[in-house]
């Protein structure tokens, strides 16, 4: 089972989670137990918290025999002294280390990385055309290839614009659009031609526009609905600020604690590795 595959993966690191992880009571619910071996609604907690991938939801019949896999196999290993070999106890160590580590960040996060509502404000305020809606408009059209037919037909749409659809059917030549009655759907009013956000200045709902030249045709644009400018209220994207703010700053915390943590335990590179090390790193635990 690919799901299963999956989780075994980390095979190594279940029993370092467990030491490290969270103590249980002496009432933990076993599900199985055999010959040295136990499987506790802790385990089963612990295992699917830390080492299922987050985008996967397990059925119970697959974290079972995940972690079953796991734990027979870490046994089996043990009684062959593989976790004797030099190799396999500098990778527990560091796995256990890395556990720690995660540990800690995820604590020193929690008591340092504070997110108020005036840093979200601020924030907010300073990107605010990132949450401003422009004008859209929900816009007909209608083509045709002289001057005076256009000029023709604009007044008679001016008389009246909720008949702008039924002069499409009557005059447009416009394949793209006729068959829709001219409806071009909602636009953003930024986003049309130059040509065109001209003879639409100052759009209102029931303008027929001037005639446009585009191409050696002439264009007459109906603006039937009009949807203003708009801010998008600081609480409706609040929760959503505070985790973009908190990503960007993590990695900026995290650094400087790095860097007292290094002062702390005198911790010098080599001269050889200095140079390596002033360059830029991508491996990031967290």
């Amino acid at each position: 089972m690919k799901v299963v595959k999956i989780f075994v993966q980390g095979c190594c690191v279940l029993a370092i989670i467990l030491a490290v992880g969270t103590s249980f009571s002496q009432a933990d619910r076993i599900f199985g137990k055999g010959k040295n071996i136990n499987i506790t609604e802790h385990d089963v907690k612990v295992f699917k918290k830390f080492l299922v991938p987050k985008n996967i939801e397990p059925t119970e019949k697959a974290l079972f025999e995940a972690i079953l896999k796991t734990k027979l196999f870490s046994l089996a290993a043990k009684e062959q002294g593989l976790d004797k070999r030099p190799d396999i106890q500098k990778r527990l160590q560091l796995e256990k280390e890395k556990v720690l580590a995660q540990a800690y960040i995820m604590d020193y996060l929690d008591k340092h990385l504070k997110i108020d509502d005036q840093v979200i404000e601020s924030y907010y305020l300073s990107h605010i055309d990132e949450y401003t809606l422009p004008v859209r408009l929900k816009l007909y059209r209608l083509v045709v290839t002289s001057q005076e037919e256009a000029d023709k037909i604009r007044l008679e749409a001016q008389k009246n614009p909720q008949d702008f659809p039924k002069l499409v059917e009557k005059y447009s030549i416009d394949p793209g659009t006729k068959w829709k009655k001219g409806n071009m759907g909602l636009v953003l009013l930024d986003k049309l031609r130059p040509e065109i956000k001209e003879a639409l200045k100052d759009p209102r709902p029931g303008m027929v526009s001037k005639p446009v030249a585009l191409h050696g045709f002439y264009y007459i644009f109906w603006v039937k609905e009009m949807e203003p400018k708009r801010t998008i209220p600081l609480e409706k994207v609040k929760s959503e600020l505070k985790e973009k703010i908190a990503s960007q700053k993590r990695q900026e915390v995290l650094q400087a604690n790095m860097a007292e943590l290094q002062k702390k335990y005198e911790f010098n590179w080599e001269p050889e590795v200095q140079g390596i090390m002033q360059q830029k790193q991508q491996l990031r635990l967290k």
